[in-house]
């Protein structure tokens, strides 16, 4: 329940019933429009509906909580190399903190998805896709090998960075933030399974830190968003037209107002007396997810956009493969998430 401006206006309609509800209405500033009450077909999707949003939600928000790690990443990047700027306290502490930051979030994000994706598909043939393709993704990308293995690191055994140096001129300055392989390798007792993605080799050049995240982190959300979003996302299409046609209908009859449910809860104790509970369900699934889908007539464009301020460039679009494609790392006949029962949070 939500507490409201002294001069709100409740717009009600005549002979309003409680027990109609929830309502679909219209909350702006200092008004609220109750439009209709929700019909029985709406009430009875509704609770799949929500139930879907919200488990997609809670794993796609995890892809923006790492973006907007490395948007921190970046500032303190941009903010070494600005020529007018001095720079104080522990840089390295600084640097590893961020760093440390955006793996494990990273981590999360693939880690719970896994577990999401296994148990959607455990009854089906595609319940090992996701694993094939990730190991793909590591033998044909070293830049996400060497993630796999730098994140392990700093949660297992120590932090990844082990020298950051800034070269001023008179007008620049060039920052140099590296993991260096030899120490990485000693620090791990020199044995190799705990570089085993990667190969990593203590004679190996020094990691480029600052070169090598962007790289990463667009694998993350390009490669491994747009698999996922290719996967999950056609099932999202009704949920999402759904709520579409809910805030449709609250625009046409309170324009500029935002999309709320309403109940009403009459006291016990005195009968002119009532409570009001409100709550604002999404209006725009994908765009929550940050994931565009659209049907084709070939099957289902799906776009995986760029985390906000993270400057990846445009979105990149993913048109999940023929179950007959060669490229496809899905078997044929790869269900969607409602064939291989309802995803589980």
């Amino acid at each position: 329940m939500l507490p409201f401006e002294p001069n709100t206006r409740f717009h009600l309609p005549p002979n309003l019933n409680f027990a109609d509800g929830p309502f679909l209405a219209g909350e702006g500033e200092t008004n609220l429009s109750l439009v209709r009450p929700l019909t029985t077909e709406e009430k009875t999707a509704l609770a799949g509906h929500r139930q879907k949003y919200f488990t997609a939600l809670d794993r796609f928000q995890l892809r923006k909580i790492m973006g907007q790690n490395f948007i921190e990443w970046k500032t303190f990047v941009k903010e070494l190399q600005d020529p007018g700027l001095r720079h104080r306290g522990e840089l390295m502490l600084q640097a590893n903190r961020l760093l440390s930051n955006y793996f494990s979030a990273a981590k999360a994000w693939i880690d719970h998805f896994t577990r999401h994706y296994v148990r959607t598909f455990r009854k089906t043939e595609a319940v090992d896709a996701l694993k094939v393709f990730l190991d793909q993704l590591g033998r044909t990308k070293r830049e996400f090998a060497l993630f796999e293995d730098l994140r392990n690191f700093t949660q297992h055994s120590g932090l990844p960075i082990t020298s950051l140096s800034i070269h001023a001129g008179q007008d620049s300055k060039a920052v140099t933030i590296h993991a260096q392989p030899e120490r990485l390798v000693a620090m791990t007792g020199g044995d190799p399974r705990n570089w085993e993605k990667s190969n990593l080799k203590a004679d190996d050049p020094s990691i480029d830190m600052v070169a090598l995240l962007p790289e990463i982190n667009r694998i993350l959300h390009f490669d491994i968003g747009g698999f996922l979003a290719s996967v999950f996302g056609p099932d999202l299409i009704a949920t999402h037209d759904f709520y579409v046609t809910l805030n449709q209908a609250v625009q046409e009859a309170a324009p500029g107002t935002k999309i709320a449910f309403v109940e009403f809860a009459q006291s016990t104790t005195n009968p002119k007396a009532f409570q009001i509970m409100i709550w604002h369900p999404t209006s725009d699934v994908f765009g929550d997810l940050g994931i565009s889908v659209t049907q084709a007539p070939d099957g289902v464009n799906v776009t995986v956009a760029s985390a906000e301020g993270s400057d990846l460039g445009e979105s990149s679009t993913v048109k999940p493969p023929a179950a007959n494609s060669d490229e496809s790392v899905r078997p044929a006949g790869f269900p969607t998430p409602s064939d291989g029962g309802p995803p589980t949070a």
